[in-house]
């Protein structure tokens, strides 16, 4: 079963963010029209791509790939209590 955690940025995904990130800081460095926070937004793609893993994708592949009513049982499988078939209030 794929955990949350795992490796979700593959190898030409993490070329193409070098990539990315490399020309919005250079655009930044070399000219005077591109405005600062492109740099600071490029400092997302290149850490991303480093640690090969983006918070972002794990967030949605989580939600994607559970039922809503299989939520609650992975929160329970995460903290380490079963989960109950009742709610009490």
């Amino acid at each position: 079963m794929e955990d949350v955690l795992d490796k979700n940025v593959y190898v030409k995904e993490r070329y193409l963010r070098v990539l990315v990130g490399a020309v919005g800081i250079a655009g930044v460095l070399l000219t005077d029209w591109v405005p600062a926070w492109i740099a600071i937004a490029a400092i997302y793609p290149l850490c991303t791509a480093m640690v090969e893993w983006d918070p972002l994708y794990g967030l949605v592949s989580f939600f994607d790939r559970k039922r809503p009513e299989s939520i609650h049982r992975e929160v329970y499988r995460l903290i380490g209590r079963p989960p109950t078939t009742q709610f009490h209030l």
